[in-house]
């Protein structure tokens, strides 16, 4: 087996129960396949009375509900207005009437300027709802109740417009990321340019839990970075918070005189300036052959390693890009040579990190691709998982795409569609079984594993050791009588920079079931932890941001 570790690996031991998160095994379909009991056989098309507007994102509640985004544009004068929705559905694709207005809020905003977008969205651990967008070239940031009502107390109203005045030459904004920190700060990632489009700068903006700026970030809330080794600056694409507070963001080089395109990845400490511990100054970059602009993913790994799927062009005569990898770094910014990258179907631009550690990769279909989108796996060693084998999810349209995808509690993947000739919105949810041993006590301290033996595991939470471990073992499942179905993971390594010892096991009888884990890694005195978790699909195996 191998286990993978950071070099500050401490020795720990944790043993905790929590249901796990699958039903009984005969019961489950396999992963891959649309799961049947959501919509019509896996999918469903929303009316326009639930999701009236091209979609933009999805995000899932750890009660299994589910949030849209959609935007419809800005209204013709004289009264201008940007015009948004959000929707809820219930864990089966039904809409959630409890919701706003039946089911959705509409959201309205004067918009003076034609450039105009609701565009990211994600979910506080309190419930509460943030959007980000783009009204009259200034930020937008929108905050709802879990009810769909405004949040008064952000900003008094749930809407705060953050000027630009930190340059007066950019001219035009797009978000490409939202975070929640632990402390319950809102990161916002920006990209900005000049008129011409020349000239993009990256921004992140940081707003305190009543939506007003964190001074201690940057200047006055705001860090405005140009990448100078790159003639037009970056174009960021995704941010995402490190379990230890640090921001990253991913992006792809706009430089007129390189042969190749040149990914970039960069890091910033807690108070907005870069990290000297990463990269050089603060800043990864990567040509790669065949590299192609656009769209680059970003997910966090548990043990602090950072994975990006980018989209490659084959040479082929199509001047669009036709397949697709993924490349991982290690903690320091280091591209990781142990990681296989692998050879993708599509391009990879969208990706999710289930709790075994292993990687889901979706990709963006548009008309000039003769087959509909599916999804692909790859282990945590690089190598593409051939067990997972999903359908091609096609809703009819000839110029469908995937707009955005998300994972649930339970491990399934939900994928948000446009169906762009009916003007609608299509859902497809797919099957997939993890196990998730987690710590309600320490949000953040975890395991993960699934019937492939690999696992991920962390001890981030509170009086947690830092990043964890992403590795395979063995796994042992049988049926019990008097128990249920039992699924157990063992894992050990020899070597004193890695893993001795982890074992967990999950028990699961009919709609019941629980679990307990333990963890030892080499190096100082061991501590222990020990909790119980009553709760079926309790959402823990997921990389928590730090603060």
């Amino acid at each position: 087996m191998n286990i993978y570790a950071p070099s500050s690996a401490r020795r720990l031991a944790f043993a905790f129960t929590l249901l796990a998160i699958a039903p009984a095994f005969a019961q489950t379909p396999p992963d891959g396949t649309l799961d049947p009991s959501f919509g019509h056989g896996g999918m469903l098309v929303s009316d326009r009375s639930v999701t009236p507007y091209y979609p933009k994102a999805i995000t899932a509640q750890s009660d299994g509900k589910i949030v849209v985004l959609g935007v419809g544009g800005r209204t013709q004068p004289p009264d201008p207005v940007l015009k948004c929705h959000l929707a809820r559905l219930q864990n089966n694709g039904q809409p959630d009437r409890s919701f706003g207005d039946n089911g959705g809020v509409a959201i309205s905003v004067p918009a003076i300027d034609a450039d105009a977008s609701c565009d990211k969205l994600t979910i506080q651990p309190d419930g509460k709802i943030v959007v980000a967008g783009i009204v009259n070239d200034e930020l937008l940031v929108l905050r709802y109740n879990p009810d769909g009502m405004p949040d008064q107390s952000f900003s008094g109203d749930g809407v705060h417009i953050t000027d630009y005045d930190w340059d007066p030459d950019l001219n035009t904004l797009t978000p490409y990321g939202v975070a929640i920190q632990a402390d319950g700060k809102i990161v916002v990632g920006v990209n900005a340019s000049d008129d011409w489009m020349a000239d993009y700068k990256v921004v992140i903006v940081r707003y305190h839990s009543n939506g007003e700026l964190d001074k201690s970030f940057g200047e006055r809330g705001v860090v405005l970075s140009h990448f100078w080794e790159q003639n037009d600056g970056i174009q960021a694409n995704q941010l995402a918070i490190q379990a230890d507070g640090k921001i990253v963001i991913a992006g792809h080089g706009l430089s007129w005189d390189r042969p190749r395109e040149e990914a970039v990845l960069a890091r910033y400490l807690v108070n907005g300036s870069f990290d000297p511990a990463f990269g050089h100054n603060g800043v990864a970059t990567t040509a790669l052959e065949g590299l192609q602009d656009g769209d680059i993913s970003l997910v966090l790994q548990a043990d602090g390693k950072l994975v990006t799927g980018h989209a490659l062009h084959d040479g082929s005569p199509l001047p669009h890009p036709s397949r697709g990898t993924l490349l991982r770094h290690n903690p320091n910014g280091s591209l990781d040579t142990d990681f296989a990258r692998p050879d993708l179907e599509l391009p990879s631009t969208r990706l999710a990190v289930q709790a075994d550690g292993k990687i889901l990769s979706a990709n963006i279909t548009q008309n000039w691709l003769s087959t509909p989108g599916w999804m692909q796996r790859v282990n945590p060693d690089g190598t593409i998982d051939a067990h997972f084998i999903t359908p091609q999810i096609n809703f009819g349209g000839a110029h469908d795409y995937f707009a955005s995808m998300t994972l649930q509690d339970d491990g399934k993947l939900l994928i948000l569609a446009g169906l762009y000739d009916r003007r609608l919105t299509g859902l497809a949810r797919v099957s997939n079984a993890t196990y998730c041993i987690a710590d309600p006590y320490n949000p953040g301290r975890f395991i993960g594993f699934s019937d492939s033996g690999w696992f991920s595991t962390a001890n981030t939470g509170v009086g947690g050791t830092g990043f964890g471990l992403v590795g395979r073992g063995s796994i042992q499942a049988w049926n019990r009588p008097g128990v249920g179905q039992v699924h157990r993971l063992t894992a050990s390594a020899a070597s004193p920079a890695a893993v001795s010892r982890v074992d967990a096991s999950v028990f699961i009888k009919g709609v019941q079931s629980w679990g307990f884990g333990n963890v030892f890694a080499n190096g100082a005195t061991p501590a222990r932890y020990a909790a119980v978790d009553t709760r079926i699909n309790a959402p823990g195996c997921v990389v928590r941001p730090g603060q």
